[in-house]
């Protein structure tokens, strides 16, 4: 975002892409350790360097899997898709720990974390953009209360009705 009093860009902390850059690393650790801890545990041993082993490479995988789930999961509500792709992939990770299948687990749940990042981008995406715009010249609406478009004089109200 540009501020002209500042001149300068600024980093929008709040958006989307910057929000799921943190995430991403953070979720394939979570998901990793998950998946170490519950193998150690249905071995009958407790092995902190093989979950750390797991964590580390959850974390390599999460910032691999920024690839793929910043394009898929941006335009989407992540307050929604985010629990989907994450939970899922922890629910995945705990069934493979238990089972003690680590090495085809950690197969399995990437699979299962691109399709549901694919599924998340088709069931949550974000349509508020297109409502807030005139349909007949594109003009922002956001903040006009006036049921007319300001740069095009569209009635709003007519077109919604028209809609339904």
């Amino acid at each position: 975002m540009y501020d002209s009093y500042h001149h300068r860009v600024q980093f929008d902390v709040s958006s989307n892409p910057v929000r799921l850059t943190f995430i991403a690393p953070i979720g394939g650790v979570a998901v990793a350790a998950t998946l170490g801890a519950l193998s150690v545990g249905s071995r009958g041993r407790f092995d902190p360097e093989y979950i750390g082993m797991c964590a580390i490479a959850g974390l390599f995988g999460g910032i691999v899997s920024i690839i793929y789930v910043l394009p898929l999961l941006t335009w989407t509500d992540i307050r929604k898709s985010v629990p989907l792709v994450y939970g899922g992939s922890l629910a995945a990770a705990g069934v493979a720990g238990v089972m003690n299948k680590t090495e085809i687990g950690m197969f399995a749940i990437a699979g299962l974390h691109v399709a549901l990042c694919i599924a998340s981008a088709v069931l949550f995406r974000k349509t508020e953009r297109r409502a807030m715009e005139c349909p007949q010249c594109r003009y922002m609406l956001r903040g006009v209360r006036d049921p007319h478009c300001p740069e095009c004089g569209m009635d709003l109200e007519q077109w919604r009705r028209k809609k339904i």
